[in-house]
Parts: C-alpha cells; structure tokens; sequence
C-alpha cells in the first residue's frame, strides 16, 4: 500500500503545524485536517489569523491550503478516506477522579478511537501523535478491535511529536530525529516503513528511528523530563546565586562548555511552563507510582515542586522589593505567553505571577503581542476563581508604552525580542518613582537601566545599583551677588515634582537654577516663590511646591533638590503564631505622610536643626569612607525624655527630610518603625530567632548601597525592663535573648554607610546602657517653654483660620494672618499658663476649647482664645483630680 491520503484528528499546536509541513515537503499526497471546532477550522481556512501563532506557518499554509492541504469539519468523510490518520488531540491532566492532577485524561484520545472505529473501512494505519501514556496504543488497538468491521484492519504506531512552540516549523524542517514505534510484527513493521516513507520525502533516513511501541511512548515523556529537568536544575542554582552574589548566566555558561552536558535548556527563568513539560512529568509520575515505583515518582515530582518554588520564589521578591505589599499598586506585565513566538498560555509562568499578585490586592496592566486579550481574562478567571476580581483590577493593553504608564513595577514574564529593544528612558519617565523592573527571563540590559534609575531585580543574580539617579536628583549653583538672599549662606531649594510632569528631573533642576537667581532679586521666603512659580510656564506645569530654606554658612551656595512624594502610606508587618503581632511599619521616603510634618514640629534652641546637621554629617563621613575605627561614627541617635514631646514624630520628619536633602548620596529611601514593646509580647519573647527573621528584610533593603534606611526602635525603656526582669528571673531568659539578638542585628546594619538609627525613650532613667553607649547624640527633649507654647498655639490658629473655622481681620503677611498686639498678649498669657504640659497635650486643647465652650459655628478669634485659655484650666484641674483620687 501506498500512502496517498493522510487524516489528521485535531487541529491544535501538533496537528496543524505538522501538516502544514507534510503537504509542503510531500506534494503528491493529499491531507485533511478535521476537527469538532467549526470556529477553529474557520481559523485554519482564513487568510488574516490562524488559531495559532508560529514564525513562518501561515505562508506555508497559504502555499498548500486548497492544492493538498484541507481544513475540515467532515471528520467522517476524512477518515474513510484516509489511508494513514494521526490522532493530534489534547491529553490534559485529570482534574477530577483517579490520577487526579497526575495522569494524563486519554477522553479524547478514546473519542478518537471510537470514531475511527465507527467509520473506517478497509486497511488503515493508526498514528498516535498525541503525547500519551506507556501502553496507549494497546487502549487504542482494543477500542478498534472490539469494534471490527469486516474486511478492516488496523495497524497502530506510536509517533510523539517533539516540536517547541515558537520554533515549531523550523524544528519540523530540521528535525533532530524522528520516532517511530510499532508492533514487531510483520504487519507492525510494513506499517512503519509506510510512515518512515512519508517522512523520507524531506528527512533523512538515518534519523528517522524506529523501535517498539512502548519504548516510542516512554521516550517522549523521558524527553521531556530530562528537558524540564535542566531547566529546574538551573533554576535551583539561580538561588544560591543570589544568595552568594555569583551570576547563574557565568555559571551556566561554564557548566555547558563541558561537552558531556551542553548548554541548551540552561537558561534560569521565572520557571518553564507550556503544555508538555509540566502535564508529562506528572504522567511520568502517575506511571510510577502505579508501578510501585515510589522513589523514581519522589524524584521526577522534584522537578514540578522546583518549578513551583521559582514561580513562588520570584512572585514574593516582587512584594518583598515593593516594601512588603503592592495592594493598590499598579504593576505591568509584559508577556502572557508561557514562551515567545507563541501565543500559547498553558501553565505560563506569567498566570502564577499574576494570581499571585492580584491576591496581595496589586492593579495589573497586561501586555502581550500574540495572546488575545479574551485569553488572559479567561486564564486568570480560571487562576483566581474570582472574575470579579479579574474584571475590577486587570487592565489588557495594545502596546508595552501604555502597559507601562503609571506603574509602580514593570515585570517582564515572556522572553519576546520587542521587549529587548523597548525605549525605557521613556518608559522611566512614564512610572511612578521610585521606578521597578523585575527581569523574570534575564533578557535586559540591567546596567544601563540602573544608569536610567530603574532598581532592577532579575533571576540568578543579586543587583548593586551604583548610580543614584531614580528618586530625586542634587545640583549645586554658586551663587554671584543675589542682593536679596546673598547673605543667607546655603540656600536649600526643596522642589516637590507634579505626578503629571513630562520633564525629567534634570531637566526640571536646570530650569530652576536658571530661574532662581532672577527671582531671587526680590524674593524673601517660599510664600513668596509662589506668585513667581504661577508666573513660570514651566514651573506652574511641573511643580507642586517649591520650599526655601537657608543655612548659616561661609560658602554662598543654592542646593536644588528634587523629588516625588511616595502616595501609597505606611504599611505594617505581621509574624504570624499564636498571636498576630505587628513588628515594623514601613514608610517609602520622602512620603505624602510625613510631608510638612517638619515644618509643624516646634521645639526650644535648634533641636530640629542640630539633627538634621549631626546626620547630615554622618552620611557626609559615611560616603567618604572615614575609617570608624579611627573615629568612632554610629550612626544612631538617642531622644529621650518625658511622654508627648513629640520625639517619635520629630524621628520620622528627621527621616523624611533627610531623604530629601541627601539626593545627592542616595537615590530614595525607607524609614522602617518598630515598636520595642512588640518585641515582648508572651509569643514573641519565646526566640530571639524571631528577632532575626524581622530584620531579613531589613539586611536586604542595606545591600542596596545607593537606598537610604533610617531604623526607628521606639520606646527603647522596654528594653532596659527586659534585660533586667530577665537577670532576676522575673520574665523567662528569652527576653534576655530578644535584647541581645536585637543588639546584635542592630550593629550588624549600623555598619553599612546608607544606614541611620534613631532610637527614644519615654524614661530617661530606664534607658538600656547598650543604647546610651552606643548613641552618638543623646538628645534630651523636655516639655515646651513658653515661648514654643506660643508658637505651637500660633500655628494652631493659623490653622483654623485658614480652614474658615475662626473669624479674623484681614491682615495678612504672605499666607498668614498678623494678629493684633490684644491677640497676641492673650496668646502669650495662655502660653505661660499652659508650662507643664506637653506638646501633644497642647496641640489638644484646641479642639477641646473650641468644642466645650464656643457654640458659634463661626467665633472671631478672641473668642476662641478665651475657650483656649478655659481649656488649659480644664485640663490642669483634671490632672489635680487625678492625682487627688490616686493619693
């Protein structure tokens, strides 16, 4: 028998791709491609997009379609027909019943069978080219023989395919080998060399290798076991690269020149994914198990859990990076396809990552140039079991420039080659700062996207960022004669930059130090700047706000330094056990939620001031390297005093304005706040090991020496308490060991240049010595004079009156209302009276004034200086009381 008519059942990614090939390379042999899908075939028969995407298909079905080559949905007709079928349909993993989630589901395989057996007549030879089980063929043969016509016959073959998606034409042109399997019967054999024949149209001979049937099944699932294999051997080195600082790319490198092993498959990544490796293994598996081969199953289930854990491990370094959450963030995606040069989904890595992050509560923008959007929503819902929650927060796209715009991150899950050659100096200015790239398939130039101001992270790999560019950028003008500002010494121009700016933050520094020395002819304060940053074109599009603050100093400098507000606001850390206990809040600097908080914050004799020059100064030192050993720099601060001074808030505006005014050392930068009485709870005192786990995340943020990190331990007293209740065996010896693990972690990062530690204390006397020995500054921040209580009060009138609470004259210098010398001598009494209280307290009893004694909704401003006054005598006759009932 000759073959002259070939019918393939299914017209997915082995069916039609293979065919296309055997009409172009067999001419005088007529195939049909038959499949249920009338939409499917549809696609087959179009001249605009077929089913399926691969390079170089659709011209070679164009050439055959209509000559030898049909798509059809006349499965019957094909089949009496034929003299050779191929059964090409999906075997999925069972996802209900015996083997669930393991073995291969042959229902479409037995459809197949059943309709051959229904339909065919006379001799026909049976292909399976579907990726199936050890003895499938014998399922297959029972089905026909059970149904046997008269005067029929049937050979059965095994013929695995072993094409990659993306290079499947080319891998069907030039193909390694090809595999076929057969009964050693007789018959069995003629029926192979009637295929072998079919294949020698353009392959040679000697690679294409015959064998028995069940070796033919095995060795397509070993292939692509031993395939997957290496893929999750790299992948598992990728990890120890990152913890040791080598580069898995080197290292694979090295480990394929070795001829014995060779480079291929040898390419660390997010994880493999498609639809062969995973579902083929977990067959593998299945077969094992069912043999009572439990060891070889344990082993080959290793390569799935190693994948698993790659996929898991590079989804948490993307929360991880992004301070531990990324709800309501806005992340890209770029890449859905499981591999490029496909648009084919199944198990991609791209769905595990997404999930994951549409969980931690993240806005998804999606990209991908070959996967239809009805897919991504389609696999995700499938993913999440939520479409709601697919539909509120996925977002597909047409183009990676507008995936990209206002994102937070950018991940990139599929190695297409457009993603190389992206413009990502545009993309940059386009993503919220600081700006994120996490690189799932090692393709980019990290280097030069660190030089843009991205912070990269990839797989293998452990980045250094050595050019601190991305959250604000530092110029120094010296200044001639500005008659108006000239003798103010150093001049700080803090620019807050509009979220909708299309300059880059140089460009946005040049034009201001450009500007500055004009206006500056006449301007006195940042009140003033405003008229002229309104008057600005420039500015007035690109600028929220523009402060002004000087510096006694010899030198005559104007210091420009711009940045962007972080909008996303504290989020906490939980360690989960027997109790749930918040351990550290994490603020992204400078942030919206300490914005002016320093401006607000009064104190007696430059406290703020003193502060902010000792660390200025230890950062200075810092970043030229002096020798600590020589000279003894910390780099940790001490406040202490009574309770409501405001030390853990002046901590938190040191921080904020620290990471304003050091742009030019570190590029952005992290307060991390935590409580000392968290670190005693009953659960948490049980190991000083937990102390460890919550500063792992602290030691990674250090490694990046460009990222400023200002650790604030607050209400240090704790500690003293711990130490001592532990020595008398008052509390259980693990609080001893939280104390001192906490001591150890601490001089373990105080090390490390881009690290500031800020500490305070309630009770001056119960301050651990370990802390009082190792603070460089040991502040002491006392309740307010009178004089600070007046300007504390000032500003809470400002306030009001700015708000329209208050009535007042219209007398105003810049943005404030001048009082009278009647208000002011009313202020200053109440002040005076008010010694004794805390800024906290006195902050209060504005409200508690306005509340208890004024029913106007709108009193003039002497009257509520008399409630201001009636408050603070309300609160001194409280505390009398308190202390009357407590004796």
């Amino acid at each position: 028998m000759v073959i002259q008519k070939i019918c393939c059942i299914g017209a997915g990614y082995v069916g039609g791709p293979t065919c296309s090939v055997m009409a172009l390379k067999c001419p005088d042999i007529e195939i049909t491609v038959v499949d249920l899908s009338k939409d499917r075939i549809a696609q087959w028969n179009s001249n605009e997009k077929l089913p399926i995407f691969e390079p170089g298909l659709m011209e070679i079905v164009q050439q055959c379609r209509g000559r030898n080559l049909f798509f059809s949905t006349d499965i019957v007709s094909a089949i009496r027909k034929a003299d050779l079928i191929f059964i090409s349909v999906n075997t999925p993993t069972k996802t209900f019943g015996m083997g669930k989630g393991r073995a291969a589901d042959l229902k479409y395989v037995e459809g197949a069978a059943r309709m051959i057996a229904e339909n065919a007549e006379g001799n026909k030879i049976v292909v399976e080219k579907s990726t199936v089980p050890v003895r499938a063929a014998e399922s297959i043969m029972n089905i026909l023989k059970a149904n046997n016509k008269p005067n029929s016959s049937y050979q059965i073959l095994s013929n695995p395919e072993f094409l990659a998606e993306g290079t499947a034409v080319q891998d069907l042109l030039h193909a390694d080998r090809v595999l076929i399997g057969g009964e050693e019967t007789a018959e069995g054999q003629e029926a192979v060399r009637q295929l072998s024949w079919v294949y020698e149209h353009w392959i040679p001979s000697s690679k294409v290798v015959t064998m028995n049937t069940w070796s033919s099944e095995l060795s397509k699932l070993a292939a692509n076991a031993f395939l997957a294999q290496r893929i999750s051997s790299i992948n598992s080195l990728s990890a120890v690269c990152e913890a040791t600082g080598a580069d898995v790319s080197e290292v694979a490198r090295a480990v394929g020149l070795d001829t014995r092993i060779g480079p291929k498959f040898l390419q660390a990544s997010v994880g493999f994914g498609g639809s062969c490796f995973q579902k083929d293994i977990l067959n593998l598996v299945y077969i094992c198990e069912c043999l009572n081969l439990p060891h070889v199953a344990a082993y080959w289930q290793q390569v799935i859990d190693m994948n698993e854990y790659q996929k898991s491990r590079f989804a948490e370094k993307v929360v991880s990076s992004l301070f531990n959450t990324v709800t309501d963030k806005r992340i890209a995606v770029l890449g859905f396809a499981f591999k490029k040069n496909t648009g084919d989904t199944r198990e991609s890595p791209a769905i595990y990552v997404s999930t994951h992050l549409l969980a931690e509560g993240a806005h998804l923008h999606i990209y991908d140039p070959k996967v239809e959007p009805h897919q991504i929503v389609d696999d995700l819902n499938s993913s999440t079991m939520d479409p709601d929650i697919v539909n509120r927060n996925v977002v597909i796209h047409s183009d990676a420039y507008s995936a990209t715009k206002n994102t937070h991150a950018l991940i990139v899950c599929t190695e297409w080659d457009e993603f190389v050659t992206l413009d990502y100096e545009k993309i940059y200015a386009d993503m919220m700062k600081p700006a994120y790239i996490f690189d799932g398939r090692k393709i980019l130039d990290h280097d030069f996207l660190q030089n843009l101001g991205f912070h990269v992270q990839t797989i293998g790999k452990k980045m250094h960022r050595d050019v601190a560019r991305a959250w604000g950028c530092f110029f120094l003008l010296v200044l001639g004669s500005i008659p108006a500002v000239s003798n103010m010494g150093v001049i700080h121009l803090e620019v807050q930059q509009s979220p909708k700016s299309t300059l880059t933050k140089s460009e946005l520094s040049d034009h201001i130090l450009k500007w500055f020395p004009t206006v500056s002819k006449t301007c006195t304060d940042s009140h003033d700047l405003e008229k002229y940053i309104l008057a600005d074109k420039v500015l007035s599009q690109n600028v929220v706000r523009i402060k002004l603050e000087t510096e006694e100093s010899k030198l005559e400098q104007v210091q420009c330094h711009v940045y962007s507000l972080d909008e996303t606001g504290p989020q906490t850390d939980f360690i989960e056990g027997e109790e749930t206990i918040p351990s550290a809040t994490h603020y992204i600097l400078p942030c919206a939620e300490l914005d002016s908080v320093w401006d607000t914050l009064e104190y007696d004799t430059g406290v703020k001031e003193e502060l902010l020059n000792f660390a200025r100064t230890a950062m200075l030192f810092a970043k030229h390297q002096v020798c600590e050993d020589i000279i003894g720099i910390n780099r940790v601060v001490l406040l202490h005093g009574p309770p409501g001074t405001g030390k853990t808030t002046l901590c938190k505006a040191l921080a904020h304005k620290l990471a304003i005014r050091l742009t030019d050392t570190f590029e952005c930068g992290q307060l991390i706040e935590i409580n000392s009485h968290s670190l005693f709870s009953k659960w948490f005192s049980e190991s000083g090991k937990l102390v460890m786990q919550m500063f792992s995340k602290i030691r990674e943020l250090v490694m990046e020496p460009n990222y400023f990190l200002c650790v604030l331990i607050d209400e240090v007293e704790s500690l003293a308490h711990a130490r001592n209740a532990g020595s008398t065996d008052a509390e259980p010896a693990d609080s001893m060991r939280v104390v001192n693990a906490l001591l150890t972690q601490i001089d373990s990062i105080r090390r490390f240049p881009n690290v500031l530690i800020l500490t305070t204390s309630n009770v001056t006397k119960a301050i651990d010595i370990a802390f009082v020995d190792r603070a460089d500054i040991k502040k002491y921040i006392g309740l307010p004079s009178a004089d600070v209580l007046t300007k504390i009060y000032y500003s809470c009138v400002q306030e009001l009156i700015k708000k329209k609470l208050i009535r007042a004259k219209e007398t105003t210098s810049g943005n404030e209302y001048v009082l009278s010398k009647e208000e002011v001598e009313y202020l200053e009494k109440t002040a005076r009276k008010s010694v004794g209280l805390s800024g906290r307290n006195a902050r209060k009893l504005p409200f508690l004034g306005y509340a208890k004694y004024l029913g106007s909704d709108y009193p003039d401003l002497l009257q509520f200086l008399a409630a201001l006054d009636s408050a603070v005598n309300d609160e001194f006759n409280d505390r009398k009381m308190i202390s009357t009932n407590d004796n």
